[in-house]
């Protein structure tokens, strides 16, 4: 049997050696796929960073190449799905660390002492910012789940420089 014209559903009854062997023939594979995520709705992206964070199994890897490929079935070739997925996975690895650069930051002595008091904001995940994005684009928690991701971005990068600016113009003289 070629590699190339396994299906996904072919792929997951073989015994896991073969498995890992066509799976590293896969990742080798020349295809591309033209993917922006960032157009994604900003529900879906978070979504697909939420499972990235855990195991990653193969009905994972299916379910996310569907996001990209709405047409994908269990008969489609294995080769693409993960083609897709490796792409994906990609993008969502470079938005993840695009956030961790621009949407974080310093936080002060004191700023720090009051998250651990109580007890931070980690375990909500992506919902505070998307509580957040509710307050700063007037909307509803749905209206944002469904908005594109890199405007949801974009206003969470703006109110992060403005609190920034503001915290430097009010910050005291250094004598």
């Amino acid at each position: 049997m070629v590699a190339s014209e396994i299906t996904y559903i072919e792929f997951l009854s073989l015994p896991e050696i073969q498995r890992q062997e066509v799976q590293e023939i896969f990742l080798l594979a020349e295809n591309h796929f033209e993917i922006e995520c960032m157009e994604w709705s900003w529900g879906t992206v978070k979504k697909i960073q939420e499972m990235m964070m855990e195991d990653v199994r193969y009905i994972d890897i299916f379910e996310i190449a569907k996001m990209e490929g709405k047409k994908l079935t269990e008969t489609s070739p294995a080769v693409t799905i993960f083609t897709i997925f490796l792409e994906i996975k990609r993008q969502i690895e470079k938005i993840t660390e695009n956030e961790s650069i621009r949407l974080s930051g310093e936080l002060t002595v004191k700023e720090k002492v009051a998250a651990e008091v109580v007890g931070g904001f980690a375990c909500f995940k992506h919902y505070p910012q998307t509580f957040e994005l509710t307050r700063i684009l007037n909307c509803s928690y749905n209206d944002v789940e469904a908005m594109p991701y890199y405007i949801c971005f974009l206003a969470l990068s703006y109110e992060k420089t403005k609190a920034d600016f503001n915290k430097e113009i009010f910050k005291p003289k250094e004598q």
